[in-house]
């Protein structure tokens, strides 16, 4: 099955695209983007090494600015902000304690790496890039977290380093998707979209894309993110009528609500959660309004087929359990034809109810 989703790599600062990918990036593709393009993320940078051995570990890349000091980079994607920081600031008092001779090593040993040039004299090249003798002004060092994302918690954690004297600066990314036709489980039912649903749609809130960041960034961190965007893609696809809350702590995921058929108020009728037990795994949990719309014999195959999940704190009545792509491809579609069935329901109590 080919998902059909596009995910958009941009700076958040100006919108400055990086790259459109096929897939959800790995964190090494955006390092990989940065190192190609690093002027995306800080103008007058030099990139001197990716990956530099030193005995506290190995940064992501380090660079020289224009004013001639090194810059310790780290990336954020899958990390907490406290882990990134604390390695970074590890790196950097490491490189601030160091013999001239052991920053240059590090940076000699690494090879060639994409844009990044070997540089077998470090002292030369920065005598002939910055016009100095000695690179006095190599010191102090800066950190640059590059995130992925937005987090207050990084931009608190770089003003308070640099309101005490260690310059930190952190560069946000953003990643969005960017859905498109697709191959999605078919069933032999076909529901055509409402011409309405355009006109209703919102446009999501910078709290929603946020929380949907969160939300792919532990799907890719389970190794989930391609089962739960496949299944994402193909319940949308099927409720056309439906807004989406996205939902990044706990009970972490997608709820379709549409609005109820007496109150008109929206509620959620299915949803679409990351497995906290089994993290590659999905749950797909039909609330009490879609069971009261849905024949029960339409669930009932899939609860023959897969393994429920039950939680009395919502999953009463227990969740789908999906444990893989190939799994989702062949009993996903029984789940989408329950969702046409909804819809199909739905709109007819709504037209009775008018």
């Amino acid at each position: 099955m080919t998902v059909g989703e596009h995910w958009i790599l941009k700076t958040a600062r100006d919108g400055q695209l990086i790259a459109e990918l096929s897939g959800y990036p790995s964190e090494e593709q955006i390092e990989n983007l940065i190192v190609a393009n690093p002027a995306t993320v800080r103008d007058g940078v030099r990139l001197v090494a990716r990956q530099a051995v030193i005995p506290e570990g190995k940064p992501d890349l380090l660079g020289v600015d224009q004013d001639g000091r090194l810059v310790v980079f780290e990336l954020k994607a899958m990390s907490s902000a406290r882990d990134v920081f604390a390695q970074a600031i590890d790196y950097a008092s490491w490189f601030h304690g160091a013999d001239f001779s052991d920053v240059a090593n590090a940076i000699e040993r690494s090879p060639e790496y994409l844009n990044i040039p070997r540089i077998d004299d470090f002292a030369a090249w920065y005598r002939a890039t910055f016009g100095r003798r000695r690179p006095d002004a190599l010191l102090p060092v800066r950190i640059v977290i590059v995130a992925v994302g937005a987090d207050p918690a990084s931009a608190r954690i770089a003003s308070f380093l640099s309101e005490h004297g260690i310059a930190t600066e952190v560069i946000e990314l953003e990643l969005t998707r960017r859905s498109s036709k697709a191959k999605t489980p078919k069933s032999s039912t076909s529901v055509a979209p409402s011409s309405r649903a355009g006109r209703r749609a919102k446009r999501a809130t910078p709290r929603q894309n946020a929380n949907e960041q969160e939300l792919l960034r532990r799907a890719a961190e389970y190794g989930s993110v391609e089962l739960l965007s496949a299944a994402h893609a193909a319940i949308l696809e099927r409720l056309p009528d439906a807004s989406v809350q996205v939902q990044s702590r706990k009970h972490a995921g997608y709820i379709y609500m549409m609005p109820e058929v007496v109150s008109g108020n929206r509620v959620g009728y299915i949803g679409l959660y990351l497995d906290p037990n089994q993290q590659r795994h999905i749950l797909v949990y039909p609330f009490e309004k879609m069971r009261d719309l849905v024949d029960a014999a339409s669930l009932e195959n899939l609860r023959r087929h897969l393994t429920i999940y039950q939680e009395k704190a919502l999953f009463t009545h227990g969740a789908f359990r999906f444990k893989s792509l190939t799994e989702w491809e062949q009993y996903g579609p029984e789940l989408c034809q329950a969702v046409e069935h909804l819809l199909v329901a739905w709109r007819r109590k709504r037209s009775e109810s008018s």
